[in-house]
């Protein structure tokens, strides 16, 4: 397939997983809002159990896809992956039902335990979905990034186009999709768009030749300044704490929306809509800038400040 014609295919393939990612989760803090009986802790559990997930995935999966000779098919099977480790969540949280009652008889007067149990209980029922959701970007992007010079301005397109597409998942899952069509039906069409997903991309991968591999220029290190040589730990850092703080407020702003909007699923969504539309906005920015100015530690850190 021409790739002037492949690019926009995959971006859209990708803002529809994005789509079907959030339709998820929102359908997910539904479900544990009910097992936890606290607004508050069941957005706390389904984002921690979520970006847990991502994270794993996309570390684990991040260090293979390098080596990998299709990661477009790979990217395909990941989507095919997330669909039916999706269909466990109704087997196991049938099981979780029927074993609940049990654990709130036994551990009523110990609520940080019961409280440790349920975060337990939810991360096991969302992380393997999660976990193949979090190796989508990094196949996906291994498969369109062949050079140092694009890392920096494809990454954050693929970024932008998700995440919007995410936004655009909250939006429809919070507001419109579980009254249309109840929450099992929208379940399931969160698991057939993210099974179609996968399907093209494997046959689009099929149609696909294996790019050359494009050799980096050796760089001499009298020729890189200081503020290109960043060391990896210190980007690390920076990432963690950025992530921490933002999830937190994400967290502590649903507590304190809930207390005007009421409703915990339209407050959750709320928060998550704008939220994911800031984080692609921003995206969309920082690959204009890349583009525009190229990626440095000063511009980045300009943006942390700003942010």
């Amino acid at each position: 397939m021409p790739a002037k014609f492949q690019f926009p295919l995959l971006l859209a393939l990708f803002f529809f997983s994005g789509t079907a990612g959030l339709i998820y989760q929102v359908l997910w803090m539904k479900e544990l809002g009910l097992l936890f009986g606290n607004t508050a802790h069941a957005a706390a559990t389904t984002l921690a159990a979520f970006f847990i997930g991502l994270a794993g995935g996309g570390w684990w999966i991040g260090k293979k896809s390098v080596a990998m000779r299709r990661p477009l098919a790979v990217y395909g099977w990941l989507e095919i992956g997330v669909s039916l480790t999706a269909l466990l969540y109704f087997g196991l949280l049938a099981l979780y039902q029927l074993i609940y009652p049990i654990l709130f008889g036994v551990l009523e007067n110990v609520r940080p335990v019961l409280t440790a149990v349920k975060f337990i209980l939810g991360l096991t029922l969302l992380f393997p979905a999660s976990f193949c959701m979090g190796g989508t970007l990094p196949t996906l992007a291994a498969h369109l990034i062949r050079s140092r010079e694009a890392l920096g301005k494809t990454t954050p397109v693929l970024y932008a186009v998700n995440t919007i597409g995410a936004a655009t998942g909250a939006f429809v899952a919070g507001f419109w999709l579980p009254r249309a069509f109840g929450f099992t039906q929208s379940y399931w069409i969160a698991i057939v768009l993210t099974l179609v997903i996968g399907v093209v991309a494997i046959v689009v991968g099929s149609l696909t030749s294996i790019p050359a591999e494009t050799k980096e220029p050796e760089v001499s290190p009298s020729s890189v300044s200081p503020d290109q040589v960043t060391p990896l730990n210190v980007v690390f850092v920076l990432a963690a704490l950025s992530g921490f703080v933002t999830l937190g407020l994400e967290v502590l702003w649903t507590r304190m929306f809930a207390q005007t909007l009421h409703n915990s699923v339209y407050t959750y969504a709320t928060i998550l809509v704008t939220f994911l539309f800031a984080l692609g906005l921003g995206a969309a920015i920082a690959s204009w800038l890349a583009r525009r100015f190229g990626m440095s530690m000063n511009m980045l850190r300009i943006l942390l400040v700003v942010g």
